[in-house]
């Protein structure tokens, strides 16, 4: 593409448009087609061109806003993750550390639980994927879920000498296995059961 094309490109891309914010409309679609193409060609068959195409727009308008593939397709899991596997606040750190569990499981049995094994596998294997995954999606979870786990703590619902991150491990731990092994079905029986066995330990 010549300079000039890529300048139309980007300055058709970003005309006005009445209604919902046309920065908001793009992101939308570049997200959504992020998913689409991943769940069809897998992480390594997906290309920028690719996405930007699927979700008409410019491509120099899709590096403005994301480095790399790996970036969009983050984006796409948290704005999925934040609707569907929200950490509330029931009063009980043990009932809300089950209930994300719970809605962890749905999600991951749905589409995007082949689309996020295909990212933790690539992220394994490149350097650059693994890091915009921990730093994007594992860490900020892990920071929610550990607040709940001082909550508990404090409101002694939890022993004073709780390990958050080794609690955390064992909660949401076997999840991942199962998801990236496929030896077991991930359901809510599983879920309640493994629940129930690491909580057992650390009642009050």
């Amino acid at each position: 593409m010549t300079k000039l094309a890529a300048r139309r490109d980007e300055e058709a891309d970003e005309k006005p448009r009445r209604g919902r914010p046309r920065c908001l409309i793009r992101r939308h679609a570049v997200l959504e087609s992020s998913l689409v193409l991943l769940g069809e060609r897998g992480f390594r068959g997906v290309t920028m061109e690719a996405i930007a195409e699927h979700a008409g727009v410019g491509k120099v308008t899709l590096y403005r806003h994301w480095p790399s593939k790996a970036a969009i397709f983050m984006d796409a899991f948290l704005a999925k993750q934040q609707a569907e596997v929200p950490f509330g606040d029931t009063g009980s750190a043990l009932d809300d550390l089950r209930i994300g569990m719970l809605s962890l499981m749905k999600l991951f049995r749905g589409p995007m639980g082949p689309q996020v094994a295909g990212l933790i596998a690539e992220g394994i294997l490149d350097p650059e994927v693994g890091e915009i995954l921990r730093t994007r999606w594992v860490r900020p979870r892990r920071a929610e879920a550990a607040k709940i786990v001082q909550r508990g703590i404090d409101a002694g619902q939890l022993p004073k000498d709780c390990d958050a991150e080794a609690l955390l491990d064992a909660l949401y731990g076997p999840i991942y296995l199962r998801l990236m092994l496929g030896h077991e079905k991930i359901d809510r029986a599983f879920v309640e059961k493994t629940f129930a066995t690491v909580t057992k330990g650390i009642r009050p």
